[in-house]
């Protein structure tokens, strides 16, 4: 032990309170996991689909193609609306 605190006293090395120790371990921590979560492969499209006349389309289909991986995804809008 004592020669840790030599070297703390060569190199002035503070030793932080318990508190402060454990708070800077947590936000170290939290630094490193954060960026995971900010990364989503999720989106979200919404629109209303009309006609030449401006006049909504009910029931109509769309289809949404992801050009990196050509995934394909079908669904249709509201059969009251063209939402």
């Amino acid at each position: 032990m004592q020669m840790y605190e030599n070297i703390a006293q060569e190199f002035r090395i503070h030793k932080l309170p318990p508190v402060w120790s454990g708070t800077l371990i947590l936000l170290l921590a939290l630094a490193c996991v954060l960026p995971v979560f900010s990364q989503s492969d999720a989106a979200r499209l919404q629109g209303v689909i009309t006609d030449q006349t401006q006049a909504l389309v009910p029931a109509a289909k769309v289809k949404v193609t992801e050009l990196a991986t050509n995934r394909v995804l079908e669904t249709e809008t509201a059969p009251d609306s063209g939402a």
